[in-house]
């Protein structure tokens, strides 16, 4: 999470225990503009659209 790979999503109850450090640490990669959160509309709230940015070959 840290280096901003990746995004929390789908966790539900009672799979909760880290959830606040896992989000913590997901907005300070946002903030920092990091890894995924570089990349502008990528990571969405419904999971990430690999449209925006195609695989580079």
């Amino acid at each position: 999470m840290e280096e901003g790979l990746a995004r929390v999503g789908y966790v539900y109850p009672p799979n909760t225990r880290h959830i606040d450090a896992f989000e913590k640490a997901q907005e300070r990669a946002k903030k920092a503009g990091i890894g995924i959160w570089r990349l502008e509309d990528y990571a969405t709230d419904r999971g990430f659209d690999s449209t925006r940015y195609p695989e580079e070959k």
